[in-house]
């Protein structure tokens, strides 16, 4: 229970400090900031956490606690990390699971949001699609705004259709590429639980 209750201070902390980016000052990357036990925090392990953990707000505002905060909660993030493995719990079944979940979930998101980026650069929306969504809203929805009021919205719904589009394709061309297997005997004694 202690260890939950220190998990969720050291999460705390992490939320209340923001996330963004932060400019070095000095110090050469392999520079050991902070020695825990047997663990050396360097420069640029500083940095790569302040970049995942710190605002460019809350910075400005006090550049000094704000540093002094994310390497405390840096050393009371590795300590607890440190306790967790002498007691082996980095190679329990369920935890073990848990971080294949976590990287399964995080690659799906990066992939998904590669491709997100790269049709967004090619989805064209023309000016003519506005209008005659626009005069299908007026004449099958009875809408009553002016042009100016719908054109950004029926513009993001638009782009919002075709990005959906791309994804679906891409969706179909990959599934259609892999060698996909199903046993159905197998299958078919499954009961899944409502």
């Amino acid at each position: 229970m202690r260890v939950l209750l220190m998990l969720f201070l050291v999460t705390t902390l992490f939320i209340s400090a923001g996330c963004g980016k932060v400019r070095q000052g000095g110090g050469e990357d392999t520079e050991v900031v902070a020695k825990i036990n047997n663990y050396e925090l360097t420069v640029r392990d500083l940095m790569n956490e302040a970049d995942f953990k710190m605002s460019e707000g809350y910075l400005k505002e006090d550049p000094f606690k704000a540093k002094r905060m994310l390497l405390e909660s840096i050393i009371m993030a590795k300590i607890l990390l440190q306790e967790a493995q002498k007691k082996s719990f980095d190679k329990d079944e369920i935890f073990m699971k848990e971080i294949e979940l976590y990287w399964e979930q995080a690659l799906l998101k990066l992939l998904l949001r590669k491709k997100t980026e790269e049709f967004s650069r090619r989805i064209v929306i023309k000016d003519e699609e506005i209008q005659a969504q626009f005069n299908r809203m007026v004449t099958e929805e009875g809408d009553q705004r002016p042009f100016s009021e719908a054109q950004t919205e029926i513009a993001r719904e638009i782009y919002n259709k075709k990005m959906q589009e791309n994804l679906n394709e891409w969706l179909k061309e990959i599934r259609s590429q892999a060698d996909v297997k199903v046993n159905e005997k197998v299958l078919n004694k499954v009961i899944v639980a409502q």
